[in-house]
């Protein structure tokens, strides 16, 4: 019995030892299709998670637990009032309002869940602005001037008003930084840079500092502005920091304003 339990090891070492040679010589027989790229037809009908056929450019978050969504391909725009769990398509209350779809951005105010604005279409490009003050139902017209794509937009928090801002690109560096004032004086002003507006967030902290952060693009490379924002003027002041190169490879190493994307 024992020399029969001890074959019976011999062989199964045996085994096990030429399977870790096979595994040693062809590693990639292991893990067949690893880490491979497939393309993805868009818009597609597979994988869709709101309603079929759908695709999501932009997704916005309410600290209700409200989800808004906006579908370029299909001209929609969605809201969930559960976390995800059903979806409402909102796309008519913006064409009642006024606003041409697709609507390409969309942002709710981080301590507003009500407080909702979607960049819309002009001529079927994104250069206007729709805002709603009661969570989707209903919306304004902001008539923003942007000659150039609106490329980024964020909503302030409340500082006693609220503000807007949203920058625009066209590829070669001559994008600029608009902001709307809510209240008072409600009116869009150029806040006095120039460069494509990759990315701009207002301060978390903006009740207290009125900062204002905006990622640009020109041909000499990426930068970062930080700006501390007159809102009773609605204007902002960039300050002798700014723009500070985004950067790991030394002064103009950044990509420029006709090689980044985003």
């Amino acid at each position: 019995m024992k020399k029969a339990i001890a074959r019976k090891n011999i062989i199964l070492i045996s085994i096990l030892s030429i399977l870790i040679s096979i595994i040693l010589i062809f590693p990639g027989t292991a893990s067949a299709g690893t880490m491979q790229w497939t393309t993805i037809d868009t818009p597609s009908n597979a994988n869709n998670v709101i309603v079929s056929p759908s695709e999501i450019n932009f997704l916005a978050v309410a600290s209700s637990g409200y989800l808004y969504a906006t579908d370029v391909a299909h001209s929609k725009v969605y809201r969930s009032p559960d976390g995800g769990i059903s979806w409402q398509d909102i796309s008519t209350f913006l064409i009642n309002a006024g606003a041409t779809l697709p609507a390409w951005n969309i942002e709710v105010s981080p301590d507003n869940p009500g407080l909702v604005a979607a960049v819309t279409s002009t001529g079927g490009l994104p250069r206007n602005v729709f805002v709603s003050f009661d969570g989707g139902e209903n919306w304004q017209n902001l008539n923003c001037p942007a000659v150039n794509n609106i490329s980024t937009m964020d909503i302030s928090r409340n500082y006693g008003s609220y503000d807007i801002a949203v920058g625009t690109r066209n590829g070669a560096g001559n994008g600029k930084l608009w902001a709307f004032r809510l209240s008072g004086p409600a009116n869009w002003q150029d806040q006095g840079i120039t460069g494509d507006v990759i990315s701009t967030m207002f301060s978390p902290n903006y009740n207290g500092d009125n900062t204002l952060l905006a990622v640009t693009a020109n041909a000499a490379g990426t930068f970062m502005n930080l700006g501390i924002r007159d809102v009773v003027a609605n204007t902002t002041s960039w300050g002798s920091w700014a723009p500070l190169e985004i950067t790991t490879s030394g002064s103009g190493t950044s990509p420029n304003a006709n090689q980044i994307k985003t």
